[in-house]
């Protein structure tokens, strides 16, 4: 099922690897998938927050699990970084999602638009998958929102250090000693 898997994946994306290295990855994920039965809701959406200034595309917005929805993150890693959890915290924050579909000529088209915004408050779910094993681990929702404003610093560094510098003559640069 797994070597299947794989095999259709690289044909149907063109990719360029050996089915074999993906394979190692399904077995453990398949496994996952059959003992928790999530239900993954908005898959490869790519999400924007218009007000911030930034967009990305999740792995899955809304995962359900036992009748709780979760925004989640697919890593191929069983070692949780603090990057992912800023990502997962601004991915949570997106208030607009589109689902993008690939057009004949190589380009790709939003066809549809989703209304986010009432995910904000959501737990993160990090699913991890090695070719060893598959696992997830909750994040609340307290803890994302700690990371979203690490995120929304970030950005704002980013911003301030791309500004061109002022006029160094301007009288509020100068110090006066």
């Amino acid at each position: 099922e797994a070597a299947e898997l794989a095999e259709w994946i690289v044909l149907e994306n063109g990719l360029r690897c050996n089915t074999e290295e993906i394979t190692q990855y399904f077995t453990p994920a398949i496994k996952w998938l059959d003992t928790f039965q999530p239900n993954f809701q908005l898959q490869e959406v790519v999400v924007c927050n218009p007000t911030l200034g930034y967009a990305g595309r999740t792995d899955a917005r809304v995962v359900s699990i036992d009748g709780k929805d979760y925004i989640a993150d697919i890593k191929s890693s069983d070692k949780m970084k603090r990057s992912w959890l800023m990502q997962l915290a601004a991915y949570r924050a997106c208030p607009i999602g589109y689902t993008i579909e690939p057009q004949e000529d190589g380009t790709h088209k939003a066809s549809s638009q989703h209304d986010l915004s009432g995910m904000v408050g959501m737990d993160g779910l990090m699913i991890m998958c090695t070719p060893e094993k598959c696992g997830h681990r909750v994040v609340p929702s307290a803890c994302l929102s700690r990371y979203q404003l690490a995120f929304e610093h970030a950005l704002a560094l980013h911003a301030f250090n791309t500004e061109p510098m002022p006029d160094t003559r301007a009288k509020w640069c100068h110090y006066q000693g």
